[in-house]
């Protein structure tokens, strides 16, 4: 028994001893080896990565100018080395000045040119809108005062200001676009009438100017108001999506009718009932003013009196609108928001 169990004890051992042995062999090749093959994968990835950035960077250089604040830096030939910000082949900026040159006018010249005031008239000659000359945009002024003629290139008549006098308080403008031409806008006038009702009711309404291009921001303008005089409903729009419609009261038929035609919100008010109006640079066309005001402002207000499912005639020529109806659709707009009311 002893014989046979010795060698067995032997061989035991040797396994024991060739186990540790590869456990140590292995303890030292993991710890260095692998913390080796680790950071030199680390570093191989860090090159890559460097590398393909630097290309990428190399690669827009060449083909696209870089953007520094309001100026575009050039690149390639003609490019000023070391100096950042500064153009040498772009257009200089448009100034206030600038703008006084391109239509001949002194600074003095532009402050003296009649200013539009909602209970003033305005100049004779001037350019009209209709709904079908409506463009989705809208014109933000850059400076104080901006010249308005009467067709584009023609002798400014005008001075459209960058906050609107509405009497109520003055409203930073927003104008509704309805042309586009050699480097010129025509925008809607907000306030002002070419003539009283009891004088010549075609003159009253839709007076539209022409402004240099350069000194407006032209954006898009999504918003519209459609108003059925006939149908008694309005329709609000974005864009070609009907967003919602409701009845509304109208002007009474025969004795206050609202006026057709393209109308654009040149701002807000409460009116003498405490009830949100959108004010509109469209004025009736039957009363010459309302309550002694000198002017006659056609309004979409909050407002009662109508049937919520037919609409009515009840109004002194304003769009009187159900009060969940215009907090849900009409509070939000913005000024330059064109409103069209049809027949």
């Amino acid at each position: 028994m002893q014989s046979q169990s010795q060698p067995q004890a032997q061989t035991l051992s040797q396994a024991q001893s060739q186990a540790q042995a590869s456990s140590q062999a292995s303890k030292l090749f993991k710890s260095p080896v692998l913390v080796g093959l680790g950071v030199f994968a680390a570093t191989l990835l860090s090159v890559v990565v460097a590398f393909t950035v630097y290309l990428t960077r190399a690669s827009a250089a060449d083909t696209a100018p870089a953007s520094y604040g309001a100026y575009v830096v050039p690149t390639g030939a003609g490019a000023v080395d070391g100096v950042v910000g500064v153009v040498d082949d772009g257009p200089p900026p448009f100034t206030f000045q600038t703008l006084l040159n391109e239509v001949g006018l002194t600074a003095a010249e532009l402050s003296a040119l009649p200013r539009p005031a909602v209970d003033g008239f305005l100049p004779a000659g001037l350019d009209r809108s209709t709904p079908d000359d409506l463009l989705p945009l809208a014109a933000t002024p850059k400076f104080n005062l901006t010249p308005g003629a009467a067709y584009p290139g023609g002798e400014p008549v005008l001075a459209l200001e960058m906050f609107t006098n509405m009497v109520v308080e003055p409203i930073a403008a927003r104008w509704t676009v309805t042309g586009q031409a050699d480097g010129w806008v025509r925008v809607v006038v907000p306030v002002g009438r070419g003539a009283l009702p009891s004088e010549d009711v075609d003159l009253v309404n839709h007076h539209a100017v022409w402004v240099p291009e350069d000194s407006v921001r032209v954006s898009a303008e999504l918003n519209r108001v459609e108003i059925s005089l006939t149908d008694r409903r309005a329709v609000v729009f974005y864009g070609l999506e009907e967003l919602g419609s409701f009845h509304v009261g109208i002007g009474r038929i025969g004795s206050a009718d609202t006026p057709t035609g393209l109308c654009s919100v040149v701002g807000r008010a409460v009116i003498q009932t405490g009830e949100e109006a959108l004010l509109t640079s469209c004025q009736s066309e039957v009363l010459d003013e309302y309550y002694a005001s000198g002017w006659s402002t056609i309004a979409l207000h909050e407002g009662t009196g109508f049937s919520l499912t037919t609409g009515g005639a009840v109004s002194a020529g304003c769009i009187r609108i159900p009060h969940a109806s215009f907090a849900e659709f009409l509070d939000h707009l913005p000024t330059g928001t064109p409103i069209i009311i049809l027949p």
